[in-house]
């Protein structure tokens, strides 16, 4: 049941190989583009975010299931701690970005060279560079000490019976879960909103949110799956597919509600320091962001409707993997026309670049997911997870 997991080198080779087509992107962009390094550093800033995004999902996952007791995914579990484990690598990359910003080598946000901006000014007290720094680092710091507390409880759970360590765990994913409730939408207005520090939405932090829900939870459907098909994971069966899918099709639903409603607000206002922003998407990118919205909600509405679907392995790896890349899109929407304007394409240098970033994060997971028992032995609700079976 617990055969440890290895990297052979039918993941190794692939993987090295899509870290070697981002590194020959990154330095063509860095390089070879005429932009001064624009193209480089927005579409890194993108990567970096979205795959921590992902990685903090798999904190999420665990914490959520953790306070209210559930035993259903417990036999998954350590895959998104393997996720989890990818955000003090997302934080060096990271860190990389906000060199660059105080070094000058990038001007992804404009408030950081207001150039006598009367509105940025009026933001000063919050946009600066000093504040924006210290902000960053506390949100880094603070997910890392909580995924690396949990982390170290989670495997000294297989070294001892002791129930006392499930407690503290659980205490640990609620001080997790708090404070991800404040720093997850922080994170989201600097690193993401004040882009375009032009223009705010009070719902920019769910909108966020409920799109990291979506690609994360696809992200554990799909390593869930592949590691089915390897020959782990034997307690894990269509049961737990079935609420993996449930949670992809239930989280799309909620991506679309917060799509629409911030859309549909400002369409309806109409006031011109609120439309700008989707103004600029609709001429520039109109094809692409009307298409990004369908696909992320009809591909996985219509493709996991059924029963069947769901529990299903192709049929819920190809809608995951259909949501995982457009939810790329949407952060490509969110990115881009902030940084590049009009002249954002998503051409080989983001395809290279984004095959580089997701190479490095599996790398990180797989790793991770060799370095301790696939499932937790000790943990107390594991054999319920194994009997778990849905009454429908």
């Amino acid at each position: 049941m617990n055969k440890p997991f290895l990297i052979s080198a039918k993941y190794k080779i692939p993987l090295l190989s899509c870290m070697a087509i981002g590194l020959v992107s990154m330095a063509y962009a860095l390089f070879g583009e005429p932009d001064h390094g624009v193209r480089f550093w927005a579409n890194f800033h993108l990567n970096t975010v979205w795959l921590i995004t992902i990685a903090l999902c798999g904190m999420v996952f665990i914490g959520l299931h953790s306070l209210g007791k559930s035993a259903w995914q417990v036999a998954i579990q350590r895959v998104p701690e393997a996720m989890a484990l990818f955000v003090p690598v997302g934080a060096v990359l990271f860190l990389i970005v906000l060199a660059g910003l105080w070094l000058g080598w990038h001007q992804l946000f404009q408030w950081a060279h207001p150039h006598g901006d009367a509105l940025l000014e009026m933001k000063k007290a919050y946009l600066n560079l000093p504040f924006f720094s210290i902000r960053s680092l506390g949100y880094l710091g603070g997910w890392i000490f909580f995924v690396l507390w949990w982390r170290r409880l989670s495997l000294q759970q297989d070294k001892q019976a002791d129930v006392n360590l499930f407690r503290k765990s659980e205490k640990v994913a609620g001080g997790f879960m708090a404070f991800f409730a404040l720093s997850g939408s922080m994170m989201a207005w600097d690193w993401l909103m004040s882009l375009d520090p032009h223009w705010f939405s009070t719902l920019y932090g769910w909108y966020v949110f409920s799109g990291m829900l979506v690609s994360g939870v696809a992200v554990l459907a799909l390593l869930v799956i592949g590691l089915r098909k390897a020959g782990y994971l034997p307690g894990v069966h269509a049961e737990h597919l079935h609420d993996l899918g449930k949670y992809v099709f239930a989280f799309s639903i909620f991506w679309t509600y917060l799509w629409f409603s911030q859309y549909m607000l400002i369409w309806y206002g109409n006031l011109p320091e609120e439309t700008v922003y989707f103004r600029q998407r609709h001429q520039e990118f109109n094809v692409l962001f009307l298409g990004t919205a369908a696909s992320n909600f009809l591909i996985p509405f219509l493709g996991l409707m059924t029963r069947n679907a769901k529990r299903t392995p192709w049929v819920l790896a190809a809608v995951c993997g259909m949501v995982l890349c457009g939810h790329w899109l949407d952060f490509f929407l969110l990115i881009m026309p902030c940084t590049l304007g009009g002249q954002a394409e998503v051409g080989l240098i983001e395809i290279g670049m984004m095959l580089g970033f997701a190479g490095l994060f599996l790398w990180v997971v797989l790793r991770a997911l060799s370095k301790a028992a696939l499932v937790p032995v000790n943990h107390p609700y594991l054999k319920e997870s194994n009997a778990y079976k849905t009454p429908y």
